[in-house]
């Protein structure tokens, strides 16, 4: 038995060799498979979309009710870490030639540059220039600058 999943092709490099999906069958049991566990990948272009096959290494007991043409919602795990610190991608500018965010202290706006690292297009992991607990401004608009006087809503 094999899973098979279309996904969109900007996905298809980082995704799908070697990476670990994730199928989930009805009654929310995740299904761990892996992409080409025993041969080369399969994949096909159509319409922009990627068709992936992978086989299944969860322990049989967990996926024999599936059958064939049973639907699956499939997730690709491209890159996992523990205890990253992450923003919003909202909150993310252009500043100089890197990125900046800024943060609330003391009642006003600080421009903050910052290093990121991995990101999804929700979020985006951030390797230097914050610490835990600071609050970012998460949709800055033009009207806020360094030193800009702002409070939560």
């Amino acid at each position: 038995m094999q899973l098979r999943a279309r996904i969109g092709m900007t996905l298809l490099a980082a995704a799908v060799i070697g990476g670990l999906a994730l199928g989930l069958i009805p009654r929310a049991v995740p299904v761990e498979t892996v992409a080409a566990a025993r041969g080369p990948l399969v994949v096909t272009v159509e319409e922009q979309r990627v068709r992936v096959i992978a086989d299944f290494v969860s322990p049989r007991a967990e996926w024999q009710r599936v059958g064939d043409g049973y639907r699956v919602e499939a997730r690709f795990v491209v890159w996992e870490g523990a205890d990253i610190l992450q923003v919003p991608a909202s909150a993310l500018f252009r500043h100089n030639h890197g990125w900046a965010v800024f943060v609330v202290d003391d009642g006003r706006a600080r421009l903050r540059p910052i290093e990121t690292g991995q990101r999804n297009g929700l979020q985006v992991q951030v390797l230097s220039g914050l610490d835990a607990g600071m609050h970012v401004i998460a949709h800055p608009d033009d009207k806020i600058a360094d030193d800009t006087r702002v409070k939560p809503r």
